[in-house]
């Protein structure tokens, strides 16, 4: 049985740095971190269930949507709140 994909996002609200976690992921994935204007505001590639330290220092406070997509084309999405 396939795992099913997961994404979890600490801390969360957070302040310096956020960590996303995959699960049930396997190859290449793709993630993006979008301000609440549609900005691209951070990008990066992960390796299978790895993790990301995202540091914060040169985002603004508010809410950020970070999409999250496998290699498969199976996108998740989550809130951010950062904190100063």
């Amino acid at each position: 049985l396939e795992n099913p994909f997961g994404v979890e996002i600490y801390p969360n609200p957070a302040n310096t740095v956020a960590n996303i976690k995959l699960s049930g992921a396997e190859g290449s994935n793709s993630v993006q971190i979008y301000d609440m204007a549609g900005r691209t505001v951070f990008t990066a590639s992960v390796e299978g269930n790895n993790e990301l330290s995202v540091d914060l220092s040169r985002f603004e406070k508010g809410l950020y949507i970070i999409n999250i997509t496998t290699d498969k084309g199976v996108t998740e999405r989550k809130k951010l709140l950062v904190q100063k």
